[in-house]
């Protein structure tokens, strides 16, 4: 059951980073449009998990742990959005995604003191050869200074979520995952509100550029039911697996079937050294994953 878990973890991310690769080259113009849609998105995640849980008196720690959990989600959703607008879908997913893992993964034997075999740190150093080999003095060109920042912001917001969920599954407040992802919503929507008003008063030039209908209405709810799913699936997968394990296996799957999809769906090629950066960064993570450990094993 854990391994499907995990399966379905990874065709809901790969889902994910389509419709957001989509809405950020296709809908999106500007700030407001982004953050009008975290705003709809977020309202109706808390709609659904209201639906399902019907617990709404959490622990302080729970409480404190959900509003964490809400500006890191804010901060990696806005971040990504951006990225797209500013640089090619598939090698913003694969930087940002590898940067997250990374911090994710090693939270578990630095604070947990998860056990890390040799196999896993040569996977890590490898992993920055890897994110080295993609961002190519041509891509570099291409892009502005905004995208390396935003780049950064969503590797950080989405690193963060990790941890903060393994505070959680670790605690005496474990049971309280229901609480914690709707109070994460809630955080998250709030914080998404006040942006855009701040937003409205320094630009007022800026108007929503689209309308929610037709494709744009089926991606909205489309992203809000993936949302869900992947906070109630996930912080049950960090509970039953090792960040170290869990975090690379999650995010090797999804970045390699996205980034195939992305070249398909946005028209993006990559180059040889591009290529050979992707290849790399897959061995990375077959190796900070201990699929390879295992493989050696078995023989």
């Amino acid at each position: 059951m854990v391994i499907f878990s995990l399966f379905l973890s990874v065709m809901a991310y790969v889902l994910v980073m389509l419709g957001m690769g989509s809405l950020g080259k296709n809908v999106f113009s500007n700030t407001r449009d982004q953050l009008f849609f975290q705003i709809v998105r977020n309202f109706l995640c808390v709609i659904m998990m209201a639906v399902i849980g019907h617990r709404f008196l959490p622990h302080g720690l729970t409480l404190l742990l959900a509003g964490a959990m809400g500006a890191a989600s804010l901060l990696s959703s806005v971040s990504s959005l951006a990225c797209y607008q500013y640089g090619p879908v598939s090698i913003s997913i694969l930087i940002f995604s590898s940067m997250s893992m990374l911090i994710s993964s090693l939270a578990g034997p630095v604070f947990w003191k998860e056990s890390i075999s040799i196999l896993q740190i040569i996977g890590i150093v490898l992993s920055v050869v890897s994110m080295a080999l993609l961002t190519e003095k041509s891509l570099v060109q291409k892009t502005s200074f905004k995208w390396f920042i935003f780049l950064i912001l969503a590797g950080i917001g989405g690193g963060m979520q990790g941890p903060v969920q393994k505070i959680l599954a670790t605690s005496a407040y474990a049971n309280e995952n229901i609480e914690f992802i709707t109070y994460s919503f809630v955080f998250s929507t709030l914080a998404s509100v006040i942006t855009y008003f701040l937003i409205c008063r320094t630009k007022k030039e800026e108007r929503i550029t689209y309308k929610i209908r037709g494709t744009v209405l089926l991606l909205f709810l489309s992203q809000t039911v993936l949302a869900v799913f992947l906070n109630i699936n996930n912080l049950q997968l960090v509970k039953d697996l090792p960040t170290v394990i869990f975090f690379p296996a999650y995010t090797i799957g999804g970045l390699l079937i996205t980034t195939i999809a992305s070249r398909f769906m946005f028209k993006e090629k990559m180059s040889s050294r591009q290529t050979g950066g992707f290849i790399c960064g897959l061995f990375a993570l077959l190796l900070i994953s201990g699929t390879l450990d295992k493989m050696i094993a078995l023989l």
